[in-house]
C-alpha cells in the first residue's frame, strides 16, 4: 500500500486503487438488448394447473461459472433478481403438476432455463446458466447470408426474409448472435433450454427426448430489437452429428423448437442426414433441437449419508440431464421409458464427477421407479448449522472459498451441507450472507486429507456485527440508459488516510485479475457531513475503475460530486466502526460526460 500512496501523491486526480484477486467475466461488447424471444408459433400444449407453492432458491452463472448479477429469474407470475453473487430466491414458486419451470434473462446473454420436479413440503434449489451473446455476423436483410458457427454448424438466411416484431418488412442490417450446443460438451446438461428435455410431439403426446445437438439463434436490428423470419421464408440449418452418436443416428430426425414461455420442446419439421450432418429448414427462431422422441417415465429416490441423514441440494447427472435433490434429499427426474440409466454425483466445487455411476433400468411408459434410499459416501462431506443470533432459522446462502475457487451454496432450514472430491489442499472458508445482504459471518476450516465427514458446528449470524461491505452507483450518458455498478464481496477492503491539512483519502476496492475499486478524496473532518468534489480543486476527486452490470470495463473521473458521510470513524487511535455514505454528481467516462446517481457505500474498515 505504501507504493500506492506514493502514486496518489503524484497524481492529483487519481486516488488509491488497491488490487485484490477476484474472478470476473471478460467484457462483452456490442451486446443485444435485454428482451427475450417469445415470438413463437401457437401450439396445442397446455401446462398443468398449479398444484402447490414452494420456496425455490439458487444461483445464476455464466458458462465460465462466474456469478451474474441483475438477472431476472421468472416462474409463472413470480419474479426475482439475482444479487451480486448471482443468488435469487422465490418464496412461493408455482409448481404446475409436479414441476416448476424457471427462466433467467439479462441483456447481453442468451436466456437460460431449467425445470424442477418435486412435491409439496420441500425447499428446492436450482442452478441456471446463461451464455454471453456476441454478434458473429452482420449483413443486409435484402441479401441474406450463410453464417458459420463454431463446431461446424451453419445457418443459411434467406434474402428479403425478415420482419420486425410488429410483422413489418425489414430491410436494414441483420445482426446474428448464435451458439451451437454439443451433447459431447462437458457443460451440455447445464445449458439445455428447459433442463429436462420434456417435449410435445406432432401427435399431441408428451415425449422424452434424446438430443443430437441444439442451435440457439437470435436475429436483431442495429438498435438491438428482435427480428423474425417473414411468413413463407425459411432458413436452412446444418449441424454435425457428434462422433460418439454417429453410429446410432437415424437417417431422418424430428426438429423441435423451444417454447420459452411454456418451457417445453415442440415438434416442427425434420432434418435428414447428409454426410455426417443433419440438414433441415425452419420458419422461425427460438432454440432448435435435433432429437429422437421416446415414451417418458420417471425415476425418483432419496440421497442420504452413511448415518441416514438427507443429502440436500446435491446435483445428480442422469444420462443427458441434471437434477438437484431438495431439502429432504429427494429427487424426481424424467427419463426415457425402458432405457438404461446411469446416475452420478457432480462435485459442484470442482465441476467434476465422483464416478459412482449408479445403474438403473427405467420403468415402462408413464410409470415411476422408486430407487429408495441411495447412500452417498463418496468424497468428504462438510456440514454446518447456520442460525440467527436469537437461534431462529437463518435465511440466506453461503460462499465457499476453497483454494483458487469461489463457489456459492444454498442453505435450507439452517443447514448447509456440501460434498467435495478434492482433499488436503489446506484451509477453506465459508462466508454466510443473509438474503437481504445486511449481515454476514464467516467460518474457516481445514479440508480433511482423507474422505470423511466434518461437522463445523453452529454458526450464528448476528445483525449489526458483520455488516456487508459494498459500493454501488448508477451512471448515465446523455441520451443513454442508466447503467448500474455494484461491487459487493467479502474481499472488499477499506482504507482511510489522513494528513495534517485534514485531507482524507477513502478507498474501497475489490478485483480479480484487474484493479477494480472506488476511491474518494476530500477535505473532511472525519465525521458525518456533506463535502464537495470539484474539477477546479485538484486535491479532491472521485475515481472508479472496473466493470458495470453489463461487464463493460469503465474508468470514471469526477467533475463535480457531492459526498455525504452518514457515519465516519477515524482509523488511527481506536477500533473502526461502520463507515457509510452517499454520493451523486457528474463524472467523465473517457471524453463523455455522465451523471452519477444513487451512489452509496458501506464498510467496516480495517
Amino acid at each position: 500500500m505504501r507504493g500506492l500512496n506514493k502514486l496518489i501523491h503524484a497524481a492529483a486526480l487519481i486516488t488509491i486503487l488497491c488490487v485484490i484477486s477476484c474472478k470476473k467475466t471478460d467484457p462483452i461488447e456490442n451486446t443485444p438488448s435485454p428482451d427475450t424471444n417469445t415470438n413463437v408459433p401457437s401450439n396445442n400444449y397446455n401446462p398443468p394447473a398449479v398444484t402447490f407453492l414452494a420456496p425455490v432458491q439458487g444461483f445464476v452463472t455464466d458458462d465460465a461459472n462466474n456469478p451474474v448479477s441483475g438477472v431476472e429469474v421468472k416462474t409463472g407470475n413470480k419474479t426475482a433478481t439475482t444479487d451480486i453473487n448471482g443468488y435469487f430466491k422465490i418464496d412461493n414458486a408455482p409448481f404446475t403438476g409436479d414441476f416448476c419451470y424457471l427462466r433467467a434473462s439479462k441483456k447481453g446473454f442468451f436466456t437460460g432455463s431449467t425445470t424442477i420436479h418435486g412435491k409439496a413440503g420441500s425447499d428446492f434449489a436450482a442452478d441456471l446458466v446463461i451464455q454471453p451473446q456476441q454478434y458473429i455476423a452482420s449483413f443486409p436483410a435484402v441479401q441474406g447470408n450463410t453464417v458459420a458457427l463454431q463446431g461446424g454448424s451453419s445457418v443459411v438466411f434467406p434474402a428479403n426474409g425478415f420482419v420486425t416484431s410488429t410483422g413489418a418488412a425489414y430491410t436494414g442490417n441483420v445482426n446474428i448472435a448464435a451458439v451451437h450446443l454439443n451433447p459431447e460438451a462437458k457443460n451440455f446438461s447445464s445449458l439445455i433450454p428447459g433442463g429436462d428435455l420434456r417435449a410435445f410431439d406432432a401427435n399431441n403426446q408428451n415425449v422424452q427426448l434424446f438430443s443430437y445437438g441444439m442451435l440457439n439463434v437470435e436475429m436483431r436490428d442495429d438498435a438491438g430489437n428482435l427480428l423474425q423470419l417473414a411468413k413463407g421464408k425459411k432458413a436452412t440449418l446444418t449441424m454435425p452429428v457428434p462422433q460418439t452418436l454417429l453410429s446410432n443416428a437415424p437417417t431422418t430426425i424430428p426438429l423441435w423448437y423451444f417454447d420459452d414461455v411454456k418451457g417445453i420442446w415442440i415438434e416442427e419439421g425434420s432434418a435428414t442426414m447428409q454426410g455426417n450432418n443433419y440438414v433441415g429448414t425452419v420458419a422461425h427462431f427460438t432454440a432448435w433441437n435435433w432429437d429422437q422422441p421416446f415414451p417418458p417415465s420417471m425415476i425418483k429416490g432419496k440421497v442420504v449419508d452413511d448415518a441416514g441423514n438427507p443429502v440436500q441440494h446435491i446435483v445428480l447427472k442422469v444420462n443427458q440431464t441434471y437434477v438437484t435433490t431438495d431439502s429432504k434429499g429427494e429427487f424426481k427426474v424424467l427419463v426415457i421409458a425402458g432405457s438404461d440409466v446411469t446416475i452420478d454425483y457432480l462435485d459442484k466445487i470442482n465441476e467434476t464427477f465422483f464416478g459412482v455411476n449408479i445403474k438403473a433400468k427405467a420403468p415402462q411408459e408413464n410409470e415411476t421407479l422408486d430407487l429408495g434410499k441411495i447412500v452417498f459416501s463418496a468424497g468428504t462431506q462438510i456440514t454446518t448449522t447456520v442460525k440467527n443470533c436469537d437461534g431462529s432459522v437463518f435465511t440466506g446462502y453461503a460462499l465457499l472459498r476453497f483454494g483458487n475457487l469461489n463457489k456459492n451454496l444454498p442453505i435450507s432450514n439452517s443447514k448447509c451441507t456440501f460434498n467435495i472430491s478434492t482433499l488436503g489442499v489446506g484451509d477453506a472458508e465459508l462466508i454466510f450472507f443473509s438474503s437481504d445482504l445486511v449481515n454476514q459471518q464467516s467460518k474457516k476450516f481445514t479440508v480433511p486429507t482423507t474422505p470423511s465427514k466434518k461437522d463445523l458446528g453452529e454458526v450464528f449470524v448476528c445483525a449489526g456485527n458483520n455488516l456487508i461491505e459494498y459500493f454501488s452507483f448508477t451512471y448515465q450518458k446523455i441520451g443513454g440508459e442508466p447503467v448500474r455498478v455494484r461491487i459487493f464481496t467479502p474481499a472488499l477492503s477499506f482504507y482511510e488516510y489522513k494528513i495534517p491539512d485534514k485531507l482524507s483519502w477513502i478507498e474501497m476496492t475489490n478485483g480479480i485479475d484487474t484493479p477494480q475499486g472506488m476511491s474518494i478524496r476530500v477535505h473532511s473532518e472525519n465525521k458525518p457531513g456533506t463535502y464537495t468534489i470539484t474539477s477546479q480543486d485538484p486535491s479532491s476527486s472521485f475515481y472508479y475503475s472496473g466493470v458495470d452490470e453489463n461487464n463493460t470495463s469503465i474508468i470514471l473521473l469526477s467533475n463535480n460530486m457531492t459526498i455525504t458521510f452518514t457515519e465516519f470513524r477515524e482509523r488511527f487511535g481506536g477500533a473502526w466502526n461502520l463507515v457509510s455514505g452517499t454520493f451523486s454528481g457528474t463524472a467523465k467516462l473517457g471524453s463523455e460526460d455522465v451523471v452519477i446517481t444513487n451512489g452509496s457505500f458501506r464498510t467496516k474498515g480495517l
